[in-house]
């Protein structure tokens, strides 16, 4: 599956007259990557992370996950995404890199720029590095038995992450260093 990026309507349908470029991605400090045809895409995704100065050769930093039911730590990562998904929109105050090893997800970002969201589909081999404060929420299809399995790569340790809900998000600190980086204020 190739990369996709549309505007989302006001009812949260994907508008497929209105794609994003990449262009507009990298204005609002989103980077996309491909592990290609890597061998191992875990690898790639640490070279693409050190590229960006990211301590890979800390464990604390790479965090695999799986978001299958049949995951051995599934009922761990329900908890954790079943308090996610009652935040309509939430940021994380450390730079990420997800990067896909199988399955699909969404990931819905605001552009502050024009107001839009923006709804990326990503599948496998497919990464976004994430900037800190930026508002977005996920999506996956949790109704299958597979989940999407990839890497979460930290600018930082997985102890220091903080997820700001929406309803702190607009007044952050994090936040408005990220409007100020893409000049959105």
């Amino acid at each position: 599956m190739a990369l996709r990026a549309h505007i989302l309507r006001d009812n949260f349908s994907v508008d497929s007259s209105r794609p994003v470029t990449l262009e507009t991605l990298d204005a609002l400090g989103w980077k996309i990557v491909s592990s290609g045809n890597s061998e191992d895409p875990e690898e790639a995704a640490k070279r693409i992370a050190q590229d960006w100065g990211f301590p890979v050769t800390h464990a604390g930093s790479i965090v695999p996950f799986d978001l299958s039911p049949a995951a051995a730590n599934f009922s761990q990562v329900e908890s954790i995404l079943s308090v996610v998904a009652q935040k309509k929109s939430y940021a994380y105050n450390l730079e990420s890199l997800a990067l896909l090893k199988s399955g699909n997800i969404s990931l819905d970002l605001e552009d502050p720029v024009s107001k839009n969201w923006i709804r990326f589909e990503l599948g496998p081999g497919q990464g976004l590095g994430i900037p800190a404060g930026c508002k977005f929420r996920p999506h996956w299809n949790n109704q299958s038995n597979k989940g999407p399995i990839g890497i979460w790569l930290l600018n930082g340790d997985v102890s220091n992450v903080r997820t700001i809900a929406e309803e702190e998000l607009d007044m952050s600190a994090i936040h408005q260093a990220y409007l100020t980086s893409i000049k959105a204020i």
